[in-house]
C-alpha cells in the first residue's frame, strides 16, 4: 500500500510540473531599456525590459505588444521574442 502511494505521489508530481502555464519571453539585447505596451483586452500595462534583460512574467494567454515607433506585433505565451537596434522580432 506505501509503495503504490509513493508512486502515485511521484506521478502526481510529475503532471503537475509538464502542466506548466507559459508565459512571453522577450530579451533585450540593446544597451538601452525599452517600454513595451501590453494588450491583453481589458488590461493594458507598460513592461520595462532593461538593457541585456530577459523578462518573462506575462502575457500567458496571448497578448498585443507594442513598442514607441509604432511596432506592433500579436503574440501567445509560447513566443519568444528579441529587441535588437530598437526593434522586436520573433526568434
Amino acid at each position: 500500500m506505501l509503495k503504490t502511494l509513493m508512486g502515485l505521489s511521484a506521478a502526481s508530481a510529475v503532471l503537475a510540473a509538464s502542466v506548466a502555464v507559459q508565459a512571453l519571453t522577450v530579451t533585450n539585447n540593446d544597451a538601452t531599456s525599452h517600454a513595451l505596451t501590453v494588450d491583453e483586452g481589458d488590461d493594458q500595462e507598460t513592461a520595462m525590459i532593461e538593457p541585456n534583460a530577459t523578462k518573462s512574467d506575462f502575457c500567458a494567454s496571448g497578448c498585443t505588444i507594442s513598442m514607441k515607433g509604432g511596432q506592433i506585433m500579436k503574440v501567445t505565451g509560447a513566443d519568444k521574442l528579441v529587441i535588437e537596434n530598437g526593434q522586436i522580432k520573433k526568434m
